[in-house]
């Protein structure tokens, strides 16, 4: 015989589960027809995303809840999204709206804590420096640069995704990070060259140790065009970085002008396809292993 307790909690439970197949159909229909509004939402959001121990504080204009790219899952959208370092009244980092899923271990927990961020639309900026070091800052497109380059927007997504759990630090439950059709700008003051690239996309996964990534563009160095796709591992034990990067579309010899010992490519005057493996370190060191 089922205990009195027992029955009613399967009663319960049935009746959870009935209502929940009545609710969700209803709400992703009402989904289809656009966004719902969680403002109520949006200062505890402001709280997750934040970097206390940095000095990085959040402001979100909206929060909205809206179907995912796949139309079959919920995702909880921050638009407006503006970082700050200290009292400065300028941003960081700028992004027109961050899609996020939640930790349901830190929900249990009565937290709000992003498992997977995903950056939509944003403005990269990347300066490699003259000793080879490199800083960026992320804006939204066609945003007046928010602040000179200084590396804190990306230091602190990275200490996100590579720092041990910490329940007083929300942004540590971060399983995934990506970015969706950014637009990249890189300004390489060591080669004495910039170009862009439309449409980037970059994803980044925890993994034990480190990180795991990936990442397709399609860019514009003076006036050629090329397609690069590229797989990065980022190891916490002696913070080494790894890539193998597949390009295709580009003449060497365009890269020939950038002087240095590019300029004995000027014989190449064809479009090549081809992989370039490289390891270095997050100082920016960049050693090429093999092309």
């Amino acid at each position: 015989m089922v205990h009195g307790a027992v029955r009613s909690l399967f009663q319960l439970l049935g009746v959870l589960v009935v209502g929940l197949l009545v609710i969700v159909p209803v709400l992703l229909w009402r989904l289809s027809s656009g966004p719902v509004a969680l403002d109520f939402l949006t200062p505890y959001i402001e709280e997750a995303l934040a970097a206390p121990e940095g000095g990085v504080s959040v402001r979100l204009d909206t929060t909205v809840l809206a179907l995912g790219a796949n139309n079959r899952t919920l995702e909880i959208r921050a638009l407006g999204v503006n970082a700050y370092v200290g009292d400065n009244a300028r941003p960081i980092a700028s992004v027109p709206e961050i899609a996020l899923t939640l930790s349901g271990q830190a929900l249990l927990n009565g937290q709000l804590a992003p498992k997977s961020i995903t950056l939509l639309r944003p403005r990269l900026h990347l300066v490699r420096s003259v000793d080879g070091r490199f800083q960026m800052d992320i804006g939204a497109v066609g945003a007046e640069t928010p602040t000179p380059p200084s590396g804190n927007a990306a230091e602190s997504l990275l200490a996100a995704l590579v720092g041990e759990p910490d329940p007083t630090k929300p942004g540590r439950s971060l399983q995934r990070a990506a970015i969706i059709d950014a637009d990249l700008t890189v300004d390489d003051l060591y080669l004495n060259t910039t170009w862009q690239a439309k449409d980037a996309d970059v994803e980044l996964h925890r993994v034990e140790g480190g990180l795991d990534g990936s990442a397709h563009l399609e860019f514009d160095l003076g006036g050629e065009t090329g397609i690069a796709d590229a797989t990065v591992t980022y190891r916490k034990d002696g913070d080494k970085l790894g890539a193998e990067i597949e390009v295709s579309g580009i003449r060497p010899a365009a890269l020939a002008r950038l002087g240095g010992p590019l300029t004995q490519l000027q014989a190449l005057d064809l479009p090549l396809a081809g992989m370039v493996r490289a390891k270095g370190d997050v100082s920016g060191k960049v050693e090429i292993r093999g092309v």
